[in-house]
């Protein structure tokens, strides 16, 4: 699953792009990239950008950043589904059953 969070400046024509990829329980930045527009009809083009998958830089124009934004991390978090948890044995037919009981040892 990706996750794009942008900072668009005030005039709509220039943003930062921070794209996160979720997996295993990890949320790994893999993209990163200043981009522009003449008019804000058109589409956001890479002016330049950082890729995980591109580390030696053959297409890469920006260094690996250094530190995420802590207002970035925030909006990434609030874009997450929320969990999928299947209590069971491991087989969709096998779900266990859940019933109310107070906590403590009968």
């Amino acid at each position: 699953m990706r996750l794009e969070v942008e900072d668009l400046s005030p005039d709509r024509l220039r943003r930062r792009l921070w794209t996160f990829s979720l997996g295993s329980g990890f949320l790994i930045l893999v993209r990163f990239a200043n981009e522009d527009r003449p008019t804000p009809r058109h589409k956001f083009r890479p002016v330049a950008k950082w890729e995980s998958s591109d580390e030696r830089a053959y297409n890469s124009q920006l260094k690996r950043p250094e530190s995420i934004p802590a207002w970035v991390v925030d909006e990434a978090l609030k874009k997450l589904p929320p969990p999928v948890v299947t209590v069971g044995w491991g087989l969709p037919q096998a779900k266990a059953t859940i019933t109310p009981e107070p906590k403590g040892y009968p």
